[in-house]
């Protein structure tokens, strides 16, 4: 019986470490979707962005920064 209950006992402890040790897992896997999520959406919003400057500029200006961005190139 006391052989048993040490049995119980050692898995018990062994799951209780496997628990903590997925959780930790867990919570660093979480993090890395949160960064890279921000990592995307930097981007997008960088051409969110343009679009609205795109909307507010006068066309004379937006004419003058495609030649410009033509001449870097």
């Amino acid at each position: 019986m006391s052989q048993d209950m040490e049995s119980l006992f050692y898995q018990r402890t062994r799951l209780q470490e496997e628990n903590k040790r997925l959780t930790e897992e867990n919570a660093r896997l979480k993090q890395q979707v949160r960064d890279y999520e921000e990592e995307a959406y930097i981007p997008l919003a960088g051409k969110r962005i343009a679009k609205l400057k795109h909307l507010l500029e006068p066309p004379e200006y937006d004419e003058m920064g495609r030649r410009f961005e033509l001449e870097e190139k």
